[in-house]
């Protein structure tokens, strides 16, 4: 019942190093009971992919710990890489329960730290 809109792996695209891109993701009931989020797990990654903010479901995120059927909420999540040209990947792992059916949704995030872009040097006259 419980899946995120965007699909299960996300790629949070390239970011310059040092700074720091947001990405908002749809987590979606597609069923006819609610859901009730038990457990929230984000893989660790050195701070580098994380809830905007550190806790779930980031700062201007809509999710609660329920989802009522055929309801969706977003959670914010951050992408800050430290290294140049390193891919890093993390998961969110959701265990919830639906109707008394225990069960679980993992989502993989990566993305790819980017050295900053050289401007060309402008002659002076």
């Amino acid at each position: 019942a419980l899946n995120i809109v965007e699909g299960e792996n996300i790629d949070l695209g390239e970011v310059v190093v040092g700074k720091t891109k947001t990405t908002t993701i749809v987590l979606q009931n597609s069923g006819s009971e609610r859901v009730i989020l038990d457990t929230i797990y984000l893989g660790f990654t050195f701070k580098q992919i994380m809830f905007l903010d550190k806790d779930f479901p980031g700062t201007g995120g809509t999710c609660t710990d329920r989802l009522e059927a055929l309801q969706s909420c977003t959670f914010i999540v951050s992408f800050s890489p430290n290294t140049v040209d390193k891919i890093v990947s993390t998961f969110v792992k959701f265990s919830y329960t639906s109707g008394s059916t225990p069960q679980s949704l993992q989502l993989t995030l990566s993305g790819k730290g980017i050295a900053e872009p050289v401007l060309p040097e402008v002659p002076t006259v």
